[in-house]
């Protein structure tokens, strides 16, 4: 299945529901994403947007973009960042809307955070598809 590929920031975040689709320079078609592409974005942009940003459905989105990070307080939000992932890719599989096992996530094998001074943290998710390969994702970098 192939979804629009989204403009995203020199560092690859997503803002929510207000991203521009990307265009080709020579055709002027709008440039799609499917397989890894495709689910890598969708983590990325579920993960990044806050709850509630999207007005077509309230429930998409994470509570990641709302948490402040600091090496200080890492220990005490990182049960709420774990469960903000977690609920966030369990929504992202409900409303997932590919056939293809190349392009559904099976399980969430490993989440790691970094709390890191100048981003506030990096994530490291390994998914598992359901075609079986593993795709790793990494935000915040």
């Amino acid at each position: 299945m192939k979804d629009f590929r989204l403009l995203g920031s020199s560092e690859g975040v997503y803002f929510g529901d207000s991203n521009d689709i990307v265009l080709d320079p020579n055709t002027s078609d709008i440039k799609t994403l499917e397989g890894i592409g495709r689910i890598r974005q969708a983590v990325s942009k579920i993960l990044l947007t806050p709850t509630g940003m999207n007005y077509l459905d309230v429930n998409y989105g994470s509570d990641l973009p709302k948490m402040k990070f600091s090496p200080v307080i890492y220990t005490e939000i990182q049960s709420s960042l774990r469960e903000s992932i977690i609920r966030s890719l369990d929504y992202l599989t409900t409303i997932e809307t590919s056939e293809l096992a190349s392009e559904k996530i099976s399980s969430l094998e490993s989440i790691e955070v970094y709390p890191q001074e100048k981003s506030g943290y990096i994530i490291k998710l390994i998914l598992k598809l359901e075609d079986g390969s593993f795709l790793i994702i990494i935000l915040g970098e």
